[in-house]
């Protein structure tokens, strides 16, 4: 078997597992533990942990919601400080399993023109969230707008979830699993351009 199959395979084995660990009695810590991980190494993003717990248990989806939001943003800056201090160590690891040099090129590009507005993209919509948290580590991008685009970001990708679970219950469950992603992008996109705007006419 090819590594690029092996890998594939592995990653699936791990996507089941975490989908598994909704129904487990450390959900919540499980839940805190991929959001936080996530941000910076781990390849399985939270929404599959938060939409399962959240289809489970409808009124719990905000708090849910809230715990992925501040372990994701606590997560964004663990990813901050491997890019800053560890780079050398996981580049390796970064460009053989996460992202190519292409998307680090994309990256850079991004936090140049503007920090804030990247990394809030890349933490609302499936952009990998990970490249702009080690990227932005290794570039010493400023603090401040780093993570105030991580807090937004990641508090309107996780409370949309949240919020849809928490008003419709377990019905909207078939659809975010096979729209989410479009739907995302699209209002990240809106976002950014709202931005962009205000920072252009202002």
């Amino acid at each position: 078997m090819n590594p690029i199959s092996l890998f594939s395979k592995w990653t699936k084995k791990l996507y089941d597992w975490v989908l598994s660990l909704a129904s487990h009695r450390f959900a919540l810590p499980s839940l805190c533990a991929v959001s936080l991980t996530e941000a910076s190494i781990f390849l399985i993003p939270p929404d599959v942990l938060l939409i399962a717990m959240g289809a489970e248990k409808p009124k719990k989806a905000l708090k849910y919601a809230f715990y992925c939001t501040i372990f994701s943003v606590l997560g964004a800056i663990l990813g901050y400080l491997l890019g800053a201090f560890v780079w050398g160590y996981i580049d390796d690891y970064v460009y053989r399993f996460l992202f190519s040099e292409e998307t680090v090129g994309l990256v850079k590009d991004a936090f140049h023109k503007n920090t804030f507005t990247a990394v809030l993209l890349a933490a609302f919509t499936p952009i990998p969230f990970k490249a702009f948290t080690l990227i932005g580590g290794t570039l010493s991008v400023p603090w401040v707008p780093f993570i105030l685009g991580s807090i937004v970001g990641r508090s309107l990708r996780y409370f949309l979830i949240g919020g849809l679970f928490f008003i419709f219950g377990q019905s909207v469950k078939v659809y975010i699993e096979k729209h989410f992603e479009k739907a995302t992008l699209i209002i990240g996109i809106l976002t950014i351009l709202g931005v962009v705007c205000y920072y252009f006419f202002k």
